[in-house]
């Protein structure tokens, strides 16, 4: 799971922007917060992995997204 993350991640040029912003002035990440970010690194990976489909279709409200998406910001701290 660990490599499909990098590649997810490397593959998109704007995830990759608002996770790791290059140094410099204020990125602009069209007003998203890495939260947003988060939850589509999870759509890009559970969206159709055959073991995490259906429990990630489940994923109705804030609160729940806000769980996967922790699920990813605390694969990227480790």
């Amino acid at each position: 799971m660990s490599a499909a993350l990098l590649s997810a991640i490397t593959d998109d040029p704007d995830i990759k922007q608002g996770l790791f912003p290059s140094p410099g002035a204020n990125p602009r990440t069209g007003g998203k917060t890495k939260a947003a970010y988060h939850w589509a690194l999870c759509v890009n990976l559970f969206q159709e992995h055959p073991d995490y489909k259906i429990a990630f279709s489940r994923a109705a409200t804030a609160k729940q997204k806000g769980t996967w998406a922790n699920k990813i910001k605390n694969r990227i701290k480790r």
